[in-house]
């Protein structure tokens, strides 16, 4: 009994599935990938010799598809590392309770200041009241009064 193209798909998806839950997403991305590449070329023809030694597999699309993998390898790295560049800056942002807190610390301070300012009207205006009564005694001397 001869081996189905059905069979060596359904290895590569459960192989898929063991690399998404050990590997990670990028691992299985890749291979999620290389499944669809080598299920669009069974279709299209190009690996209809694949398994069948009869007939021969032209070196060129080998090659083209090898080309295509790398450059598609070198796509998921250069994303992996803007992922991992990401994971860290949120790692190193305020989380929202953190937030919160920062919140209610300016809420805190702003009612210090509010009362800041009350005093300082206060004091503001029994100096001024100081002033005046100085001034009026001054002139008063001054005048001789």
């Amino acid at each position: 009994m001869e081996p189905t193209a059905e069979a060596p798909m359904k290895e590569l998806v459960d192989l898929a599935g063991k690399l998404a839950s050990t590997a990670g997403p990028a691992v299985a991305a890749i291979v999620v990938v290389l499944i669809v590449l080598i299920v669009g070329l069974k279709w299209s023809g190009v690996l209809a010799t694949v398994g069948n030694k009869k007939t021969l597999i032209d070196d060129g699309q080998i090659s083209a598809v090898t080309q295509g993998i790398a450059s598609i390898a070198e796509k998921v790295d250069g994303i992996e590392a803007r992922i991992s560049h990401v994971e860290s800056d949120v790692q190193h942002r305020a989380t929202r309770e953190e937030v919160h807190k920062l919140e209610l610390s300016f809420t805190r301070m702003e009612g210090r200041f509010e009362s800041i300012d009350q005093r300082t009207a206060a004091t503001a205006h029994g100096v001024q009241r100081i002033e005046s009564f100085m001034y009026e005694a001054a002139m008063r001397a001054k005048d001789g009064k």
